[in-house]
């Protein structure tokens, strides 16, 4: 018998959200499913991955199979992971670094439960993303290998596959739907047809991230290495490529070429890239959609009775508030190649240094004595966009109702970068203090979190998670600040 137990957390309380992991899971789970034909496949996504449902959806699905006879073992984790105390958590839905063991899954718990199912082999692909802290990849190369040697010695055979190695993060390219290493491993079942081995899966990774410094996928393994994944036929092929890479003929002129078995010409090949842009009027009907959202934007209740929300917009020629820290967003456009109608801009900064101090005698003497200068240089100070829009930037500021005296407001802000083809939000949460009667300055510790969309295909739905996740932000500052005990879980202080 060959079972598998799939998590996709894409949304977090405490951490970035990372869209990519549902579809993550849910690809890896329909290949597990319909090509590698698994008895059982068990996929947690959304409002499932949160710790207390995934913990007891393990617990069941280890008792129901630990008198069966288990032929394979598969694990799939896509999310945050954190390495800490030497051991390997892969962080859920409703983290908290205070009660880091009980909202994530332990590897070496893992371990524990799979053993005792005493599988014939055993599979862990982990799609672990960076997100502030110290996660997987920003720890040392060696520290993992120790916990995944130990690990490896519990099972007969097994098979290890990390996104990426130390210092490092899990990437998503922009044309794909899931992040780079669980897209790496799908496609290696397209590359040819006949059984597909793990180690035919790990060579092809190894050889798609060769030439990428900033990502390189860890494997340890214990087995033959002749332990088959799947067989692929061209009906399996296509199958991946049309309903799970989404890769599918997208207008008559591929039809037409088929049909031909003729070779695509430049234009038809144009043509088909065209398919993923947008015109600049359908780009300002989805900014003024976007606007409206949150011009009507209603708190939660139990919030709604403390607060009152106003919303801010900047447009290309009305800024009504300043952006924090706006340099960072213009380092992002200065450092990453893209296409977003935007650009940083400079000022010149004054800075000390010392100078060596040269003359006759300094220089027989053959040494130096130093001074300090002023200097000046060329920094990065903020962006702009470079074309009239209605929405720059927004800002939801949630004031407390005239008769709460004793509560803080709080804000979301946001930016919008676009081009022809993408979206890019940055936003972050900022708590306030009171500095004087009435009178409050936002935090300085606020962070730029951002994420994508493809402009064809998007849905003003999905912004849903961002405001879901300032929410939390504020009820969990709330709880803290008051010590306020919600179903039984202390809040530590």
């Amino acid at each position: 018998m060959k079972i598998a137990f799939l998590i996709g957390v894409s949304e977090y309380t405490t951490q970035n959200p990372l869209p990519a992991c549902e579809n993550d899971a849910m690809g890896m789970a329909n290949i597990i499913k319909d090509i590698a034909n698994y008895d059982d496949v068990l996929v947690l996504t959304k409002q499932e991955t949160v710790s207390e449902n995934v913990n007891s959806k393990l617990i069941k699905f280890i008792e129901d199979y630990k008198k069966q006879s288990i032929d394979e073992l598969f694990f799939y984790f896509s999310g945050h992971g954190l390495y800490n105390d030497n051991e390997l958590f892969f962080i859920l839905s409703d983290y908290q670094e205070s009660r880091k063991r009980q909202t994530s899954l332990l590897n070496s718990e893992l371990d524990l439960l799979f053993k005792s199912l005493n599988p014939k082999l055993i599979v862990k692909v982990i799609d672990a993303c960076n997100a502030g802290i110290q996660y997987i990849k920003n720890t040392e190369n060696a520290a993992i290998k120790t916990i995944l040697e130990t690990s490896q010695n519990q099972f007969n055979s097994c098979y290890f596959m990390f996104s990426s190695q130390k210092n490092q993060a899990s990437y998503i390219n922009d044309n794909n739907r899931f992040s780079d290493f669980t897209n790496s491993f799908i496609m290696s079942l397209t590359n040819r047809e006949g059984d597909i081995r793990y180690k035919d899966i790990t060579n092809y990774i190894s050889d798609d991230f060769e030439n990428n410094r900033r990502q390189t996928p860890l494997f340890i393994n214990q087995a033959q290495l002749t332990e088959k994944f799947a067989f692929i036929d061209k009906s399996a092929i296509d199958i991946i490529k049309k309903q799970i890479l989404n890769i599918e003929k997208q207008n008559n002129i591929v039809n037409e070429l088929e049909n031909k078995n003729s070779e695509p010409t430049l234009k038809d090949i144009i043509e088909l890239d065209n398919q993923r842009y947008i015109t600049k009027e359908h780009a300002l009907d989805i900014l003024n959609e976007i606007k409206s959202k949150f011009e009507n934007y209603v708190l939660p209740i139990e919030l709604n009775e403390l607060y009152e929300v106003t919303c801010l917009i900047c447009s290309s020629n009305d800024r009504t508030f300043n952006i924090e820290k706006s340099s960072e967003i213009g380092k992002w456009l200065k450092n990453n190649e893209n296409n977003f109608f935007a650009k940083p801009t400079y000022k010149e900064e004054t800075y000390k240094k010392m100078v060596p101090v040269k003359n006759m005698f300094s220089i027989i003497a053959g040494s130096y004595d130093e001074k300090e200068v002023i200097a000046t240089r060329t920094v990065v100070d903020a962006f702009n966009v470079n074309f009239d829009t209605p929405l720059y930037a927004l800002r939801l500021y949630i004031k407390p109702k005239e008769n709460y005296q004793n509560i803080r407001p709080f804000d979301v802000t946001m930016v919008f970068l676009i081009s022809k083809v993408d979206l890019k939000i940055f936003y972050y949460f900022a708590t306030y203090k009171e500095t004087s009667w009435n009178y409050y300055k936002s935090d300085d510790k606020i962070s730029w979190q951002s994420i994508d969309f493809q402009l064809k295909n998007f849905n003003i739905e999905d912004l849903t998670g961002i405001t879901e996740n300032f929410e939390r932000f504020i009820l969990e500052n709330l709880s803290k600040e008051f010590r306020y005990i919600d179903n039984n879980k202390i809040i530590n202080i």
